[in-house]
């Protein structure tokens, strides 16, 4: 089976752009418009903090075709959800070059 036969989810990627400045003067994040890409989105762990907050963690590793514009800062939409980035992507190399890309990323509710 070919890698791209793998690939079975279609996520949106948004690139990281600096946002305008909120009423207080602080930088607020922005990110462009997403662009459409197949992928493959696996589960990876889920934690739960309930000491200082109700906030619940899921952690996710996307697959990417190696030619997918993806950064440390981009954000991932995919199935309603949307994750961000944890660290550089890793791009996998093959025999020929590189061969996909892997992701970490985050979704943080609460």
């Amino acid at each position: 089976m070919a890698f791209l036969d793998l690939l079975i989810h279609t996520v949106s990627i948004a690139p990281y752009q600096a946002g305008s400045t909120d009423r207080y003067g602080n930088a607020a994040d922005g990110y462009g418009t997403g662009v459409d890409s197949v992928a493959r989105v696996q589960q990876v762990s889920t934690t739960e903090d309930l000491s200082n907050q109700d906030q619940r963690g899921t952690r996710f590793r996307v697959f990417l075709p190696a030619d997918t514009v993806v950064s440390a800062l981009s954000r991932v939409t995919w199935n309603g959800r949307t994750l961000q980035v944890e660290g550089e992507p890793k791009v996998v190399n093959g025999a020929t070059g590189p061969h996909h890309i892997e992701c970490m990323t985050r979704e943080v509710l609460g």
